[in-house]
């Protein structure tokens, strides 16, 4: 009888806060945010405060993240609720997740009701995901996308999954504060909110 295998997640990944790649840039990413029709009066706001993406975690949190999760041994046995990754929300302003045609299975994101929803592969389409700062900035005007990775079913224990995920963050010295005046969350730079989430999630010094 196989070991019970119980881990928090099952994954494994590698990741470059300091980095330039011409094709994924904060250029881009801001041309994604520009369609939420954000609401605030400065229009250069955006821009203004994601200008050191790619300089390294002293100046920014963005990091592109190369994401694997290995297939599960045969003889292992699974325990109930075993997930590949659990519910979370993102950290920053946004996300695009580019997924792998031949790897993509397990992801689902949370709808406004509770239910959850498959996300597949679909041909060249990048996912985006809003992080908590951009519901911290909106209060609450846009929601962070709470999301998860099931594990395969039994027949496909052996498939891996492959993502790469680009973690959009405002530089670290933005003051992130509520943009309609409501103060509905206190007023925190996005490098101590993010370093305060590491420490909760990984209970370690950042």
């Amino acid at each position: 009888m196989g070991r019970g295998l119980n881990l928090k997640e099952l994954k494994a990944d590698f990741h470059l806060d300091n980095w330039k790649h011409p094709y994924i840039n904060e250029r881009k990413c801001l041309g994604s945010m520009e369609t939420l029709n954000f609401p605030c009066a400065d229009p250069t706001l955006l821009a203004s405060s994601h200008t050191k993406c790619g300089c390294g975690s002293a100046h920014s949190f963005t990091t592109l993240r190369l994401l694997h999760y290995p297939p599960i041994p045969p003889e292992r046995e699974i325990k109930p609720g075993q997930l590949r990754c659990g519910e979370h929300v993102d950290y920053g302003s946004i996300t695009l997740l580019f997924q792998d045609r031949l790897h993509s299975e397990g992801l689902q994101v949370k709808r406004s009701d509770g239910r959850y929803l498959d996300v597949a592969y679909n041909g060249d389409a990048v996912l985006v995901n809003l992080g908590a700062l951009m519901q911290w900035w909106t209060a609450d005007v846009y929601l962070a996308t709470p999301h998860r990775v099931l594990l395969p079913e039994e027949t496909k224990k052996c498939f891996v999954r492959q993502s790469i995920a680009f973690f959009v963050h405002p530089d670290s010295d933005v003051v992130i504060e509520c943009l309609d005046g409501s103060n509905k969350y206190p007023p925190c730079t996005a490098g101590e909110d993010t370093t305060m989430r590491l420490k909760r999630s990984y209970n370690t010094a950042v």
